[in-house]
């Protein structure tokens, strides 16, 4: 006897299924094979016209590894609007990718404004930088100026900073730091209402090559806030050129660095690299951005690199440890620590699988609420 309870077609909200299906990068013909319908029935979920019947529900929640009050609830609230997602490449081959990484932000943005109810988040801090002079591009000079400026609106000096995730996080940045699994998406930003949030790869090797990335996505956030898809689309060389070198002053001010360039050699920038903690490929780059090498000194050392095979992976990566965003579990474990939210309470505000979360926050959650058992005793005993 089936004693699954017929669904209301207004249960279904047909934006969660096509969300839940293309942040695993499933096509529609890929969901139908591995639920057993066909193409069209998913495209007749996902338009609305048509709502599954109960047991594809439970093959779609299956495959698609979200709860089902995941696709029986709309969106939670966020933060305002949400601005460009910075990407590096918009070419078709990672388009699928770009999407589900989009995805994978709405949620964790949906996270962090769901704990925004109860928690305070640090304040947003974040120096404002002039548009560039001629109105099209910065300047290197006008790039130097703001990666100089931002420090010093931070109270920074102009030495090595100790922990890039930390200092952005306490500005008010929320950063996460997820898996992409594709080398040509290695972090990307973007603002939702007045929120700043950096999306940083769990997967990239180095933890000097993630700070590089947070910080060349701090660029992003400070200097092309008002920049659309379309604009970036189009001019995404200037950008990403303007956001590198931002990142590489902003890392290795102009003003103490090159003092301590001791040597061409390539052994020099390893030896600094523990100090600095950026890349010696980085610092190299540096060198010839600030002129403190030659065109020769400079191609000699890119060979190196190369015939020691370290444009990938450096001495030293297996060192210098990476750095964790810790905002979003310290939220999680004042809620929870304090009683103000119980374990329930955070699966059925955030309506996300247990392992997206994890995932996503970087922490191991609770399978359920610890409800220890009432207390029992021999009669005459512990009066």
């Amino acid at each position: 006897m089936n004693n699954i309870l017929p669904l209301k077609q207004s249960l279904i909200v047909p934006e969660r299924l096509r969300e839940a299906r293309e942040a695993m990068e499933l096509s529609m013909t890929d969901l139908a094979e591995k639920i057993g319908v066909s193409r069209q029935a998913i495209s007749l979920y996902e338009d609305g016209q048509r709502a599954p019947e109960p047991e594809i529900l439970i093959h779609i929640v299956q495959a698609l590894q979200q709860p089902i009050s995941y696709f029986t609830t709309s969106r939670p609230p966020t933060f305002g609007r949400r601005g460009t997602r910075f990407f590096r490449a918009f070419k078709s081959k990672t388009k699928r990718q770009n999407t589900r990484c989009e995805i994978l932000s709405d949620w964790f943005a949906q996270a962090a404004s769901y704990f925004s109810e109860s928690v305070n988040l640090p304040l947003v801090s974040v120096p404002e930088i002039a548009p560039p002079q001629d109105g099209v591009a910065y300047s290197d000079e006008e790039i130097e100026d703001a990666a100089t400026h931002c420090r010093r609106h931070w109270g920074l000096g102009d030495g090595p900073i100790a922990n890039v995730v930390a200092l952005l996080e306490s500005k008010g940045i929320i950063i996460a730091r997820a898996e992409f699994g594709n080398e040509n998406v290695s972090a990307f930003s973007f603002w939702e209402g007045s929120r700043p949030f950096i999306f940083l790869g769990a997967d990239r090797e180095s933890a000097c090559r993630s700070r590089y990335d947070a910080c060349h996505e701090l660029a992003h956030l400070l200097l092309h806030r008002g920049i659309d898809t379309s604009d970036l689309e189009h001019d995404l060389d200037r950008i990403e050129h303007e956001a590198d070198r931002f990142s590489g002053a902003f890392l290795l001010p102009e003003k103490t660095y090159p003092m301590e360039v001791f040597s061409s050699r390539l052994a020099t920038f390893i030896h600094l690299k523990n100090r600095w903690k950026v890349s010696a490929a980085a610092q190299i780059y540096r060198c010839s951005e600030l002129g403190i090498l030659d065109e020769h000194q400079i191609l000699n050392l890119r060979k190196q690199l190369s015939a020691n095979k370290w444009r990938k992976r450096e001495p030293l990566d297996d060192k210098i440890g990476p750095e964790l965003p810790t905002v979003m579990e310290k939220c999680l474990r004042l809620l929870l620590d304090n009683k103000r939210k119980t374990v329930g309470d955070i699966f059925a505000g955030i309506r996300l699988a247990q392992s997206t979360l994890e995932a996503l926050m970087g922490v191991r959650l609770p399978v359920s609420d610890n409800i220890q058992g009432p207390m029992v005793s021999l009669r005459g005993e512990g009066c």
